[in-house]
């Protein structure tokens, strides 16, 4: 009985520790005043989803190259992630000069020299996020299989690359539901049920709170890392709290997954625009391309963060240093959108929502009603799952920004992708308030960690 749970720990951990060594020397070269324990607890978390997404994209080149998934695969896959492991822990030795680099993870002595006030605000996180896994623990035993989506898309996809063997590609039959969707999300469940041996609803669960997990703690110690612990423990809070997150958490679906993506992406980015680091810039592109990965939103994602570096840069730097930033996003983005774009070409179906597109689409942008009813849709929205938002737009409005311009780019990113997300709807062929009532609360969720990332970072909590 105990092997199956073995097997799902070297499921998780197996990519998770070569990104974890990779993400810990990028993150440790940014933030060179980091506390040890936050620095530790950032690159873990960005670890969680680097080690996902690129385990699922291996998965997906054996499947093209070998056509079947067996003994061999899981051989490879131990083999190169201990491979990968021993070189990067061999370049971090190499290029540590002095003892003094080294980081200690030191919890005690971290809370020991906290203020007061830093201690209540840990004490007072600690207690959100205990009673948020009684009640994400209490939803996966309520919801065992997911929500709709889950049984519906993700996991019936997931199923249908398992057990189909060298018939994988049927699993993209256009008259199932959706099978234009990316994969990394059912690959990554697919391969947890390779290591398992069998479909297990353990696995898609775990990965759900995982992603969740993952997602809370970044945003936490991201700022944490860029204003201190009262805005980094207010700012995870705060997420804990919204109960649409918890619930798209346990439910199974690629919402948490692709926001998770673009907070490690806004992440990344604000680390660079700090402290000029290059390889964070290109590891934000790596996660730009894993949020396309992961859902077809991620591709707005990539146009949208490519367009806010250049408008950031725009009136601060000349062209040939905006010419380089922008390489050093492409080389992380680009690998993996060319993995993307293969799969789009060679096995998806067309997206309904491009492929409804034709005359009626001016008809459309015109219709005043569409607009009316979209911003309607979008104020109930706010009404039911946001409550926080109008707390921290008067913090951010009477005075509490402190230093927006470290987080301009971030800003531009949630703004851009709110006007894309709000036309896809006034051209939407599927009738609006269906496409409304079906998706929207799930696509503002995406951008919500993101926008916390940078109003806490922003932010000024105590005078």
């Amino acid at each position: 009985m105990l092997l199956p749970y073995l097997l799902i720990i070297l499921f998780i951990s197996l990519p998770f520790i070569p990104s974890f060594f990779l993400t810990k020397h990028i993150v440790e070269q940014a933030l060179q005043n980091t506390p040890g324990i936050v620095l530790y607890a950032i690159s873990a978390c960005l670890a969680v989803g680097l080690g996902f997404g690129l385990s699922s994209l291996y998965l997906f080149l054996w499947l093209i190259v070998v056509r079947s998934v067996s003994t061999g695969y899981v051989i490879s896959e131990v083999l190169l992630c201990i491979g990968f492991t021993v070189l990067l822990l061999y370049l971090s030795l190499r290029q540590r000069k002095s003892a003094d680099t080294l980081r200690r993870f030191d919890a005690l002595q971290a809370f020991k020299s906290a203020t007061l006030t830093q201690k209540i605000a840990c004490f007072g996180f600690g207690m959100v996020a205990i009673v948020a896994m009684v009640l994400v623990a209490h939803m996966v035993l309520v919801f065992p299989h997911g929500g709709f989506d889950a049984w519906a898309i993700w996991n019936m996809r997931a199923r249908f690359l398992f057990l189909s063997g060298a018939s994988w590609a049927n699993a993209f039959n256009p008259v199932m539901p959706h099978t234009d969707y990316p994969l990394l999300l059912p690959l990554t469940v697919m391969r947890g049920w390779v290591y398992v041996g069998t479909d297990t609803q353990y696995v898609p669960a775990i990965v759900a709170v995982t992603f969740t997990c993952a997602t809370v703690g970044l945003l936490a110690f991201a700022v944490m890392a860029f204003r201190g612990v009262l805005h980094g423990f207010a700012a995870g809070a705060v997420l804990i709290s919204t109960t649409l997150f918890l619930l798209q958490g346990v439910y199974q679906t690629a919402d948490v997954p692709v926001a998770y993506y673009s907070l490690a992406a806004l992440t990344l980015i604000t680390i660079s625009e700090r402290t000029g680091n290059s390889l964070a810039l290109t590891m934000a592109g790596a996660f730009s391309g894993l949020a396309a990965w992961t859902k077809n939103e991620g591709l707005l994602l990539i146009v949208v963060v490519a367009v806010s570096l250049v408008l950031s840069l725009l009136r601060r730097q000349p062209l040939k240093t905006i010419a380089c930033q922008a390489l050093l996003f492409g080389a992380g983005v680009l690998p993996v959108l060319a993995l993307v774009m293969y799969f789009k070409v060679v096995f998806a179906p067309p997206n309904d929502l491009v492929s409804g597109q034709g005359q009626q689409t001016l008809r459309m942008i015109l219709n005043v009603g569409r607009y009316v009813r979209i911003i309607g849709a979008i104020a109930g929205e706010l009404i039911k799952d946001y409550l926080w938002l109008p707390v921290i737009f008067i913090v951010l409005i009477s005075g509490g920004i402190k230093r927006a311009a470290v987080t301009r780019t971030a800003f531009i990113v949630v703004g851009l992708m709110s006007v894309g997300y709000f036309f896809v709807y006034v051209t939407t062929p599927l009738g609006l308030e269906y496409h409304l009532g079906s998706s929207l609360d799930r696509v503002m969720l995406q951008m919500w960690p993101g926008f916390l990332l940078a109003s806490f970072t922003s932010m000024r909590l105590l005078r």
